[in-house]
């Protein structure tokens, strides 16, 4: 699973290089200020992706739907975290990972600390 972490007001997405391989993505970062909220879907999602734009496997890479762009690292069928952002590269950004609530609860606590760190709440 790609390591997410909130560093320097960035949220830090960081990818092995077999994910780089899978998503056809670099590892990358966002201002914290972008990050609308974050959530975690069930798995109902996984096949209503949209158009895959790039990556060499099925539910990892970009893609694209209603004008929104998503980066996708779902390889396994499960439980992911998904975090809405106001960016003009990327609207969501969706991990699968089998401990997706734990995740995300632990990512929403790093967030609010790293905007309160940065001034931005």
């Amino acid at each position: 699973m790609p390591k997410l972490r909130v560093d320097d007001g960035l949220l830090h997405v960081e990818l092995s290089a077999m994910e780089r391989f899978r998503s056809g993505h670099d590892s990358f970062s966002v201002e914290l200020w972008r990050v609308r909220f974050i959530v975690t879907d069930d798995g109902s999602r996984r096949d209503k992706l949209g158009n895959q734009t790039a990556g060499r496997n099925r539910h990892c890479g970009s893609f694209a739907k209603r004008g929104e762009t998503a980066f996708v690292h779902w390889p396994k069928a499960g439980e992911a975290v998904i975090v809405q952002l106001t960016d003009p590269a990327w609207g969501e950004i969706i991990i699968g990972d089998k401990n997706a609530k734990e995740v995300a609860s632990a990512l929403r606590l790093e967030v609010v600390r790293g905007k309160q760190a940065a001034g931005l709440q």
